[in-house]
């Protein structure tokens, strides 16, 4: 059965008042936290007066539940209700329930007014209704917990059982919970969005749970490549990427990449009956995205943008979180009465740092030579400086595990193979070691997990990852060393870290350091190596590459970049031998890049030639600046050539229409003149078939709302081609008028809780009231 344990006091309240209005049919009012004056609900009509009492006391003994009882018939009498409601979590024996009810007596009505658990638990069997819109109840349930826990949701996040029920335990439903389910239900899209530590990912795993609950299956994604694997299954299933914006530089091109790509994704997400998307971003890099791409807030590219702050975080809400993850602590009584003391807690919650991910830390970690009565003053350290919470117990670690920190931070963000972790470690601490004349020890990695498990990082599914998303943060912005950077260039084995140290790396040096070319030359040696490793890591798909492997496109871009830092022709011709390597054809989107690669060739081409008629007409051929110039024009040319095959190769491969759009798109955008008109045979082509076999392709399509958005799809790719969409239009809106009824979108989530705002002002008489329910009477 459904366990009360998992709820809050207000959860407790909010349930209590549902079970109420089911069984009498009355609504009641609800009353905020803190001196209720007996009543936490009331219905009035006229004189006649009925009251609710709430006593989540699950946990507690039944003396102390008495004593609280013997409280409340002092409001009893002030009051005098017509009738009274005593609801408490506790198990009571008949011996106990007859001692309340005289304690009540003559206040309760029937003897059916004062429920206990056992109660609460028969009236849940009775209105399943009433345990869907409470999801803590029914995710306690251990048919639903297995499923999450097989779902995929806990592999990605590593959780076990315990840690999901804490994490339920603790989460604090508010406005964004609903508004979240209702959005997403709406438009099957969803991105949460806010600054580092707000909760994104929290409400994305929250909302995930309530999905799971209702037959969906659950996927993870890294790259938007693994979703077009998975979608257009019969199988209802929601997609969740997190930091989608975070890996990707903010420049117009690679975001155009990026939105191809996910206007396509999406597009697939509407299309399909039983599909939802959640996506998370920092705040900060979507609306910098939103200045720089063109695709973002298009028409055709409806993303449901959704802004978790912590702004809109009431006080009354920062309040209960913080309690709840009080309330699930290890922490003493005394911890508690400190922080009753004062204006501590006043100032904890208004303090302009507060947010979710500092208060889980500062209640969950406390350090031993911290005394009790220190508590208080220990939490606002931290919300004055979050970056203490890190930087001390980094600086504390021993150099091999520092190591491997900075291995990790440079790893798969979502977590490293044990494997490949240590592939990496090992040059890694190797050259940092040599540099600095440290000790090397033959167990030195095994060594390091031993020392971080658990307070830097966790192993699950021999997968390492940061124990907390705060890590990274702080390693963000305290690797920022040159001289360590350029130690971590000079032995490197998997191309996906190449590139995650390189664009961190220059990032932190910026376009005129000079140090740039000296940096991307120590990745030389490891570029020779970039045309044979494709097949080192799992692919997810046949002829593609996974998430860690680099794919073919990124590396073709990498190379070129190290090329514009250092002017290394060794680098052009290591792309020249990925072009030439015909074993893996390219699909979709990765096709759809081959034109900027040639516009990132063809543009540099030009700055060659121009630079080399300069030194022409000066008559300095002579020079070894010249004969360079002369051997990068030749390998260029090359490029160019090898680029415009592996194009008209990969076209057949290109099917949907969405994909045509962006395509045609950016070969009109990309492409010079003098070769556009060879590629534009074979993508007219497919834009032409995609028109003539409209009436085929139709019959993929089920309903008006499909049928619509394969016509917007069409009308756009009319507008990047000469062809006409009134034909196409024509069949389909023949189709839709022969549809002998209109499919009615069946409500996937049934009665989606509704978040029970209480207008009244939250001051600090409520914060001291909510807060000192921690504190158990003796």
């Amino acid at each position: 059965m459904s366990d009360l344990t998992n709820l809050s006091w207000e959860d407790f309240e909010d349930l209590c008042l549902d079970i109420a209005k089911y069984e009498t049919g009355m609504r009641f009012s609800a009353f905020g936290p803190g001196a209720d004056g007996g009543e936490d609900g009331r219905h009035s009509k006229g004189d006649d007066l009925t009251v609710i009492q709430c006593k989540h006391y699950v946990g507690s003994s039944f003396d102390s539940l008495v004593s609280a009882v013997k409280k409340e018939v002092k409001n009893l009498k002030r009051l005098k209700p017509k009738r009274y409601l005593f609801f408490t979590s506790q198990l009571l024996s008949k011996t106990q329930w007859d001692k309340l009810k005289k304690i009540l007596d003559p206040y309760l009505l029937y003897d059916e007014d004062l429920w206990t658990q056992k109660d609460i638990e028969g009236a849940l069997r009775t209105h399943p209704d009433i345990l869907k819109s409470h999801f803590k109840l029914w995710l306690s349930g251990t048919a639903i917990l297995e499923k999450v826990l097989h779902s995929g949701l806990e592999e990605f996040t590593k959780a076990t059982k315990e840690e999901i029920l804490d994490q339920v335990k603790m989460y604090v439903t508010n406005k964004s919970f609903d508004e979240a389910l209702s959005k997403l239900e709406s438009e099957k899209v969803l991105i949460i969005s806010g600054p580092p530590g707000v909760g994104k990912t929290t409400l994305a795993k929250m909302v995930s749970y309530k999905y799971l609950g209702n037959d969906f299956s659950f996927f993870a994604i890294r790259s938007l490549e693994e979703g077009f694997s998975k979608i257009g299954k019969d199988k209802p299933i929601v997609f969740y990427f997190d930091d989608f914006l975070g890996r990707i530089e903010l420049r117009k091109r690679s975001l155009s990449e990026q939105d191809s790509e996910l206007a396509t994704f999406v597009n697939r997400i509407k299309k399909s009956k039983n599909a939802r998307f959640i996506l998370t971003t920092r705040s900060h890099i979507f609306e910098e995205a939103r200045l720089v791409s063109d695709y973002i807030d298009h028409s055709r590219f409806q993303l449901a943008k959704y802004i978790l702050d912590v702004g809109i975080y009431t006080r009354r809400i920062k309040a209960s979180i913080f309690y709840q993850h009080l309330n699930v602590s290890n922490l003493s009584q005394k911890h508690f009465a400190a922080l009753l003391e004062g204006d501590w807690l006043k100032t904890i919650i208004d303090h302009p740092n507060y947010n979710p991910r500092l208060i889980s830390y500062v209640s969950s970690d406390m350090p031993e030579e911290i005394e009790a009565v220190d508590y208080p003053e220990h939490i606002h350290n931290i919300l004055k400086k979050p970056d203490v919470v890190w930087k001390k117990p980094y600086r504390g670690l021993s150099p091999k595990s520092q190591d491997l920190l900075i291995t990790l931070y440079f790893s798969n963000q979502y977590g490293a193979s044990i494997d490949s972790l240590k592939k990496s470690y090992d040059k890694v601490h190797r050259v940092i070691s040599i540099h600095y004349n440290q000790p090397l020890g033959l167990n030195d990695f095994e060594e390091a997990i031993q020392i971080l498990e658990s307070g830097f990082i966790k192993i699950e599914n021999k997968k390492i990852d940061f124990i907390n998303p705060s890590i990274r943060d702080f390693l963000k912005e305290n690797l920022r060393d040159l001289n360590l950077l350029s130690i971590l260039t000079k032995d490197i084995w998997c191309p996906s870290w190449a590139n995650n140290l390189w664009k961190y790396t220059d990032q932190v040096m910026g376009y005129g350091n000079e140090k740039r070319g000296e940096l991307a030359l120590n990745f030389l040696e490891f570029s020779h190596d970039l045309d044979t490793v494709f097949s080192n890591l799992p692919s997810i798909r046949k002829n593609t590459y996974s998430y860690d492997n680099l794919s073919f496109i990124k590396r073709l871009e990498l190379l070129l970049n190290w090329w514009y830092a250092s002017e290394e022709v060794l680098f052009l011709k290591k792309i020249s031998d990925i072009l030439k390597n015909n074993s893996i054809l390219l699909e979709g989107s990765e096709a759809n890049n081959l034109p900027y690669i040639y516009y990132m060739v063809k543009s540099s081409l030009d700055y060659i030639i121009e630079e080399a008629e300069s030194l022409e007409l000066s008559e300095d051929t002579q020079g070894e600046r010249f004969k360079k110039l002369l051997e990068v024009k030749t390998v260029m040319f090359s490029l160019l050539a090898l680029v415009e095959s592996r194009l008209e190769l990969s076209l057949t491969e290109v099917r949907d229409v969405d994909e045509k759009i962006a395509l045609k798109r950016n070969i009109d955008d990309h492409m010079y003149d003098d070769i556009k008109s060879i590629v534009y045979n074979k993508i007219d082509n497919q834009i032409s078939q995609e028109f003539e076999l409209v009436e085929s392709h139709i019959d993929n399509y089920e309903t008006k709302d499909e049928l619509l958005e394969y016509l917007e799809s069409l009308k756009t790719l009319s507008s990047v081609s000469e062809y006409s969409y009134d034909d196409a239009e024509t069949v389909i809106e023949d189709r839709i008028n022969n549809l002998e009824e209109e499919e009615v979108a069946e409500e996937i989530i049934e009665n989606v809780p509704t978040y029970k705002s209480s207008e009244i002002e939250f001051n600090e008489d409520s914060i001291k009231s909510l807060f000192s329910n921690l504190i158990v009477p003796v």
